[in-house]
């Protein structure tokens, strides 16, 4: 009887297996069944991410480009006022050299005006002795038209005194 006990035993211990194994085939099935269920969800949410990943990469290469037009924008516009800016300081240079020149002109003019003013002063100066000596000319004319009368005087004389003889 022990031999069948055991023997049942043996029996139930392999059916125990048995179903255990099935069993457990079962639930690797089931548990595989879930894990792929499982994994499409991962794998929707993973394409998703790599879907949104895309599309901020190309948002963001949209907005490097666009900041890249305005940085071209901003240099061609930086190279414009550099190059105005060489242009304003030529013009600059060019205007102080002229600034320079006129100041040497005006100088040059000035002296030259006060030069004429000296000599004007002077000028005024030799004609104020003149008027002096105007007045003297005008006495020496007087003396000389007396002279004049006298010599003439001395001369009627002089016929008379020759025609007397």
């Amino acid at each position: 009887m022990q031999s069948l006990k055991q023997s049942t035993f043996e029996y139930m211990s392999f059916m125990d297996m048995k179903i255990g194994q099935a069993s457990a085939a079962k639930q690797k099935n089931e548990f595989e069944l879930l894990s792929a269920k499982l994994a499409q969800p991962k794998m929707w949410t993973r394409s998703t991410k790599y879907l949104r990943a895309s599309s901020e990469r190309e948002s963001f290469l949209l907005e490097i480009n666009k900041v890249e037009d305005e940085l071209k924008e901003i240099s061609s516009e930086i190279m414009v006022e550099d190059s105005l800016m060489i242009i304003l300081a030529a013009e600059m240079k060019e205007l102080q050299a002229k600034m320079k020149d006129c100041r040497a002109r005006m100088a040059a003019k000035k002296r030259n005006a006060s030069q004429r003013f000296e000599r004007a002063k002077s000028l005024v100066e030799q004609y104020k002795k003149l008027e002096v000596d105007d007045d003297f000319v005008t006495d020496l004319d007087v003396a000389s038209s007396q002279q004049s009368e006298d010599w003439g005087r001395l001369r009627e004389r002089i016929r008379s005194a020759w025609s007397e003889l």
